[in-house]
């Protein structure tokens, strides 16, 4: 169960240029986010972000080694703004703020005005304020998973709260709430060119971008197909 007092003590601390994420397990938050990030509007520090914490780098290039940093194999003892963007904000962690304070030392400086992210769990949909965020779920969550299938065969044994038939059934389902913006990770992450682009152009349109379709979609080519080929905890 989320503390009411915490969670609203959370998102208090996001600034307005800050837009939250919420996301069902599994679907991709995190490389959503850096899809998000790739654009200039968006703050991107690599320095920070990654966790080689190599400068100069944007948000869908991946490190050497081949994955991005995956905290559900080691937790951290804190979280810090690394972590935000590998691991959600849940129920669990919500006494850790560092990634917040990172984000409030970045616009104290008023020359920084870009556009950032942070992702939550997809049960802080009952207890956001009225502000706008993004809301991830699947059109098609048998595709979805399907995608995934090993990753959420892993994930279901480990977290069968998480995928009752209730909750499955929501993750098919956008936000009714008018300050939600929906993506639809089943379109998003579609091997159709045309089904991505027509959702990819929709977040440009929304967050008025400078599109940058032709990176993503190289990117979102090369994730399904490391989707389909690596183990859980490297599939990130």
């Amino acid at each position: 169960m989320i503390d009411k007092i915490k969670a609203e003590e959370v998102f208090k601390k996001l600034d307005d240029r800050c837009t939250p994420i919420l996301a069902p397990p599994g679907f991709r938050g995190h490389a959503t986010l850096r899809i998000l990030c790739t654009h200039k509007e968006v703050w991107w520090d690599s320095s920070k972000m990654n966790s080689d914490r190599i400068p100069n780098k944007d948000s869908i290039t991946y490190p050497e080694n081949g994955i991005f940093r995956d905290f559900r194999i080691k937790a951290p003892q804190k979280i810090d703004y690394i972590a935000v963007h590998t691991k959600m904000i849940t129920n669990v962690i919500l006494s850790f703020t560092e990634c917040f304070d990172i984000l409030s030392d970045y616009y104290s400086d008023n020359k920084n005005n870009l556009h950032s992210f942070v992702i939550f769990q997809m049960d802080f949909l009952d207890y956001i304020p009225n502000i706008p965020f993004i809301y991830l779920y699947s059109s098609n969550v048998k595709h979805t998973i399907k995608q995934r299938e090993y990753w959420f065969k892993d994930d279901i044994r480990e977290h069968t709260s998480h995928y009752t038939v209730e909750r499955i059934k929501a993750m098919g389902l956008p936000s009714s709430n008018p300050l939600a913006f929906n993506i639809d990770v089943y379109k998003l992450y579609s091997e159709d060119d045309v089904v991505f682009e027509s959702e990819y152009q929709k977040i440009v349109n929304h967050f008025s971008f400078t599109s940058n379709i032709d990176r993503v979609r190289s990117f979102i080519k090369l994730y399904l197909d490391r989707e389909k080929s690596v183990t859980p905890h490297e599939n990130n």
